[in-house]
C-alpha cells in the first residue's frame, strides 16, 4: 500500500495485523524450501534457496519497518 486509508486507532491496528500476516506469508514461501531437495539436483536446490532468501528477506524488513513505525504513531496517542 502506498497509503494508509486513514489514522484512527483501528485502521492502524488493522494495517499493523496486515504486516504481520504479509511477513508470515514470506517466511512461509520460503518454507517449503526442504521440498525442494526432494525433487530437484543438490545445486539447484541451493540456487532456489539463495532466490528464496533475497526475493522474501527485503519484504520480509519491509512489513517489520512499517510495523515499527505503526508502533511509533500509536505510541504517541
Amino acid at each position: 500500500k502506498k497509503k494508509l486509508t486513514g489514522m484512527s486507532k483501528e485502521e492502524l491496528v488493522n494495517f499493523k495485523r496486515e504486516t504481520k500476516r504479509a511477513e508470515l506469508a514470506h517466511y512461509l514461501f520460503a518454507a517449503i524450501l526442504p521440498v525442494f531437495f526432494l525433487f530437484n539436483p543438490f545445486l539447484m536446490s541451493i540456487a532456489m534457496g539463495v532466490y528464496a532468501l533475497f526475493a522474501n528477506l527485503p519484504f520480509i524488513l519491509i512489513q517489520r519497518f512499517n510495523r515499527c513505525r505503526i508502533d511509533a504513531i500509536l505510541a504517541k496517542r
